[in-house]
């Protein structure tokens, strides 16, 4: 145990804490008793105890404990000269949050102490503690890492599902045995909620036909806090869970049909804040900060005076001092050039054949590496059927062994895995370059489609050529440049080339007027 860290008759506070698993170091109860008998030996008075109980030390969120503590010691009046804790793991686990308020505490004249970690207050002392909040870190992210595969193994196994549940599902025990402690282990799989079915189908069904959010959920009676965006988006509802990278197909009674399914997923609109989805301005979730690289938000001026309204693309990052301070771009201006540039130079005739020869060098490229990897892909998956076979027999020979079952599962995931990429090398090449239209064809079609389009179908448009917009204006000169890729024109073709584009404009204040520069 390390030397007395204060002189007899100071008093300290103590912070206590444990996560609320079955096997801890010490119980918060423990923690105290401990701490009191450290307090009478060496003549210490305890004024304070904070406690958390039943919280990880990931975080300090949610620690109130803590939190009361840290204001604690932030109070000019406070009497205390310092902290005594069990562990340095109790204090915080997570490398920064650690480093951060041990620092606060510090620069502040008061001093932390471990119990049980022997650590001299010195310089030698600090890079210590710098490698014990190391090890703690490190054991967090081991934690995690073993939790997850855990996790998908019962989930690739059992179908069991983890998480929040979807709406329209409900969750069915399933008892996956004992533990080594002896306790049953139930985790639970999704099934569809008969009840909720109609609902979910409905609005599906609702959405394909073209139907608001705010109408699906009136006539659905699907409540506000769920995200119909999210919901549309789930493949869960085809009978397909999906578990981080792992997919399951045929999990469950699909609840609507894939016909369906694909049309609502026509109907989507682009990923955007649900704000920004709904906005008048065209390029909202589009357009950046040439300067900052900011968001550029819609932002309306109303005079009450003139009868007026104006409407502008401005930084989000302006309304913060000592931040951006980017001038504002006028919405017609921006929405403008972005619209001249796409017409008159990106989605040309000229620019589509040139798009169209990059495409066809690329595909060449990616199918002759898409062969060799075929093969190689073929040559492993032959061997791991072989291996399936042989354990399949193993099994039926030796009996249940949980080495033999394991080694099978593995085998036949790495078997999903390897049909899933060679269905893609098979698509990557059977895919092709769009060569039923010549490049004029194409050109005129995409140009029609931007002139003939609603606003809300002209930002979903934008959002499929474009990929982003970087701005900044400078007086009466706007200037940067377009972001776009080839998937709009191309479709059919995997990956796409992505491109850029300089806008360079001046514009006339009153008219709006553009003239290229």
């Amino acid at each position: 145990m390390n030397d007395s860290p204060f002189p007899p008759g100071s008093m300290v506070v103590l912070y206590a804490r444990d996560s609320g698993g079955n096997s801890q170091d010490l119980s918060v109860s423990q923690q105290i008793d401990t701490a009191r008998q450290f307090c009478a030996e060496h003549s210490y008075i305890l004024t304070k105890i904070f406690k958390d109980e039943a919280r990880p030390g990931s975080s300090v969120d949610n620690r109130h404990g803590f939190q009361e503590m840290i204001q604690h010691f932030r109070d000019p009046e406070c009497k205390e000269v310092g902290i005594i804790i069990w562990k340095y793991s109790r204090f915080a686990r997570e490398i920064d949050d650690s480093a951060f308020y041990k620092a606060d505490l510090r620069r502040r004249g008061f001093t932390l102490y471990s119990i049980n970690d022997s650590i001299p207050d010195n310089l030698d002392g600090r890079l210590f503690e710098s490698l014990i909040s190391w090890k703690d870190q490190r054991y967090l992210d081991d934690l995690s890492t073993d939790v997850k595969r855990g996790q998908r193994f019962i989930v690739e196994q059992y179908g069991a599902s983890f998480g929040r549940t979807p709406t329209g599902f409900k969750r069915e025990p399933l008892n996956l045995g004992t533990r080594r402690d002896g306790t049953v282990h139930i985790a639970h799989r999704l099934v569809p909620d008969e009840e909720k079915v109609p609902a979910i189908r409905k609005a599906f069904e609702m959405r394909a036909s073209g139907a608001s959010h705010k109408r699906i959920r009136k006539e659905t009676g699907l409540p506000v806090t769920i995200n119909l965006s999210k919901l549309f988006a789930n493949r869960i509802y085809l009978g397909e869970l999906q578990y981080s990278d792992l997919t399951i197909p045929n999990y469950c009674d699909p609840i609507v049909s894939q016909d369906l399914w694909e049309q609502v997923q026509s109907k989507r609109k682009i990923d955007l804040h649900p704000r920004r989805a709904g906005s008048s301005f065209i390029l909202s979730g589009l357009a950046f900060c040439l300067r900052c690289e900011g968001i550029l938000n819609g932002h309306v001026v109303r005079s009450a005076r003139q009868n007026t309204t104006w409407k502008y693309y401005v930084c989000s990052r302006n309304r913060y001092p000592n931040d951006c301070h980017a001038p504002r771009i006028p919405k017609l201006v921006l929405e403008q050039a972005v619209l001249l540039e796409l017409r008159n130079y990106i989605l040309t005739s000229e620019t589509l054949a040139e798009l169209q020869d990059e495409l066809r060098s690329q595909r060449a490229e990616l199918a002759a590496g898409a062969q060799s990897s075929r093969k190689r892909v073929n040559t492993e998956l032959a061997k791991l059927r072989k291996k399936i076979v042989n354990l399949i027999d193993a099994i039926g020979k030796t009996g249940y062994s949980r080495n033999l079952i394991t080694a099978l599962s593995e085998a036949e995931y790495r078997e999903s895995e390897l049909i899933v990429e060679l269905e893609r090398l098979e698509r990557l090449d059977s895919s092709r370059v769009a060569l039923d239209l010549s490049p004029e064809e194409l050109a005129n079609k995409i140009v029609a489609a931007l002139d003939q389009a609603e606003p809300d179908e002209l930002k979903e448009i934008y959002g499929s050529i474009i990929a982003r917009v970087d701005m900044e204006r400078e007086g009466k000169t706007i200037r940067g440049t377009i972001s776009y890729h080839s998937h709009y024109a191309f479709p059919d073709f995997c990956p796409g080339i992505n491109h850029t584009h300089n806008i360079d404009y001046q514009y006339n204040r009153q008219t709006y007027e553009l003239i290229r520069r």
